[in-house]
């Protein structure tokens, strides 16, 4: 078997694929063991990313998924995807709720119960302190899947169920962004039971070509000439003082249900209803909502300008409203 030979005790070097360079003078390790000397030093240095799977709590190296789960073998999985601020987990409940209720229109059982995720969530942000940056906010991405199969169709019993913490800064957008609004493009497109967050994003995927050569930031989906969300996002229109966002056949996202918690409480009118393309083209703003993204402004839709290009007033209203209510949240 082909060794790795370390010369010279100067320099210990890790990449994200665990690749370890290092002296240990005259020592000569097969590849297995070069990979476990790597694995160990990382641990000892508090570097490894811990995951919750199936009840407990291991090295995102140790999780291992049955080729026969549904998950794997048919895409047939929920999820949600949560952020922290100041490394505590943001609407929690809220997501937690629309998880369930994903899996439920699945029929996946999932019997996990609140205070179990919460205190499951806490204990994964503090296995994994160690692995980010203190000045980092985390995401924290549960997925329930429809567990193993036997005969690759049929949801034998228990669901599987994978949390992972993640580095927030590398999904989402760059500040400036909220400043210059994006360029989105429109997909004709309506999601299977889209009142579920599933794992289902062939279509978002599928264009992601399109969406980067487009120099796009997001893409939305149309169907029958109505207006119905981003395909990682929800989407508000503003028309003369009023905002507008869809309401059937899409997902209820927790930050959009905030936003419009918040709108309202501020006496703005905001209608949830069908929304026509020819409205959205005439739209004086626009903008999205997501956990990632927060309130982001849209200029540009294909080849058409929203409005004079620039983000609209009632747009920044909302950026505000946001932030004070984010600061007063976690400064109680």
């Amino acid at each position: 078997m082909k060794g790795v030979i370390f010369k010279g005790l100067t320099d210990i070097r890790l990449t994200p694929l665990f690749y370890l360079e290092a002296s240990l003078s005259s020592c000569i390790f097969t590849n297995s063991w070069y990979n476990e000397v790597g694995f160990n030093l990382i641990k000892l240095m508090g570097m490894i990313k811990y995951a919750y799977f199936n009840g407990e709590i291991i090295s995102e190296e140790e999780v291992k998924i049955n080729f026969n789960d549904l998950g794997f073998a048919r895409g047939y999985a929920v999820f949600d995807a949560m952020k922290t601020v100041k490394r505590q987990p943001f609407l929690i409940k809220s997501h937690f709720r629309r998880l369930q209720n994903s899996a439920k229109l699945l029929n996946i059982n999932f019997k996990m119960i609140l205070s179990e995720f919460v205190q499951i969530i806490e204990q994964l942000l503090d296995k994994n302190q160690n692995a980010f940056s203190s000045k980092k906010e985390l995401t924290i991405k549960t997925t329930v899947t429809g567990g193993v199969s036997t005969n690759g169709i049929e949801m034998d019993g228990e669901a599987t169920i994978i949390i992972t913490i993640g580095d927030l800064s590398l999904v989402e957008p760059k500040e400036k962004l909220y400043n210059l609004g994006i360029k989105t493009i429109l997909v004709d497109f309506q999601r299977i039971i889209p009142e579920a967050k599933t794992t289902n994003y062939l279509m978002a995927i599928k264009n992601q070509e399109r969406k980067k050569e487009s120099r796009a930031m997001e893409i939305i989906y149309q169907h029958k000439n109505l207006l119905l969300e981003g395909a990682t996002s929800n989407i508000f229109i503003v028309k003369d003082g009023t905002i507008i966002t869809p309401m059937r056949n899409i997902l209820s996202g927790t930050m959009r249900n905030l936003i419009i918690k918040l709108l309202k409480k501020e006496g703005v009118i905001v209608e949830t209803r069908d929304v026509m393309m020819s409205e959205t083209f005439n739209a004086d703003e626009i903008f999205l909502t997501g956990t990632f993204k927060n309130i982001l402004p849209v200029r540009q839709i294909d080849d058409r300008m929203i409005g004079d290009g620039q983000v609209g007033k009632i747009t920044k209203k909302a950026i505000k409203l946001l932030k004070k209510y984010i600061e007063d949240l976690y400064t109680c």
